[in-house]
Order: structure tokens, then C-alpha cells, then sequence
């Protein structure tokens, strides 16, 4: 990771707690971001009051505030969307908020306090570009693919 990517995280985890206060009147205790691939990963640390964190502990409370907080992200999205293109160069292609599985929530941790906010950013464009905002074209994507980079795991047996 560059100088210029340690930079645009520190900006992108200073402006999710400001919006995170500004959309709930409680800030985080921590932000953690990482690039991952095409998405940018917001790790937002002590994000709820502690009364939410009590009405977290039992099922049915639990589900109205995580459906709460939900609602809250995706209708206030719009600015951390703007600020994320404007710090990285890079538009939002969509947002998750939280990932239902079979076992429970994976990004959305009420007990702890903890909301995991997930980003998944447009591709770079290609150097002959000359905007960040077209799209790579389809040649560019086989190249990619065939680079000869490509690892696959052994076969078994």
C-alpha cells in the first residue's frame, strides 16, 4: 500500500465518523478502513450508544434497531458516496451495510457495538483513458484475465 493510499484511508475513516455523528449523534470510537480488491471496507468501532447496545441484546429489539440502522446508512449514503469518489478518484458502484447468512448477521455486530460498512468502488481505468469514470472495455477485462497471473488450486487426488 502506497503513501497515497495510507493517506486517502486516514481522510475516508475521519469523514465516516463525522457522518456516523452526524447521522446518529454518537460518534465512533474508531474508524478502521482498508481497501480490499474493488471495495473499500469501513470497520467503525463503539458505533452505538449504549443503550442501543442494550436493546441489542434481545432478539426483537435487536432486529428494529439493526433495521433502524439500515434504513439510516442507505438514506444518508449519499455524502460518504460523494466523499468516497472525491478522496479516491473512484465512483461507488453500490453499498452494503449488512450481509445476511444462514448463521446471522456477518457485517452488523449490535452487541459489540461494531458496523462494518462496505463500499464496492468502479473499476480503475485503463492509463489510455481519459476520465476515471468510463468503464474498462471488454478487451481490457480478457487481457486482464489471461495474464498469465492467474493461480488456481491444486486438484486433489
Amino acid at each position: 500500500m502506497g503513501i497515497n493510499d495510507r493517506d486517502r484511508l486516514k481522510k475516508l475513516a475521519e469523514i465516516a465518523s463525522v457522518q456516523q455523528q452526524l447521522r446518529t449523534g454518537h460518534p465512533p470510537k474508531q474508524v478502521d478502513a482498508a481497501f480490499v480488491g474493488d471495495a473499500l471496507v469501513m470497520v467503525l468501532h463503539d458505533a452505538l450508544t449504549t443503550v442501543e447496545k442494550k436493546l441489542a441484546q434481545d432478539p426483537k429489539a435487536g432486529d428494529q434497531l439493526q433495521a433502524f440502522h439500515r434504513e439510516l446508512f442507505q438514506n444518508s449514503s449519499n455524502t460518504m458516496k460523494h466523499e468516497i469518489a472525491r478522496v479516491t478518484g473512484r465512483a461507488v458502484r453500490e453499498t452494503v451495510s449488512e450481509l445476511e447468512t444462514g448463521a446471522g448477521s456477518l457485517v452488523y455486530a449490535p452487541a459489540t457495538g461494531v458496523m462494518i460498512q462496505v463500499y464496492m468502488l468502479s473499476p480503475w481505468a485503463s492509463p489510455d483513458k481519459k476520465t476515471l469514470d468510463e468503464p474498462l472495455d471488454s478487451s481490457s477485462i480478457e487481457r486482464a484475465e489471461d495474464d498469465g497471473l492467474r493461480i488456481t488450486p491444486p486438484q486433489d487426488g
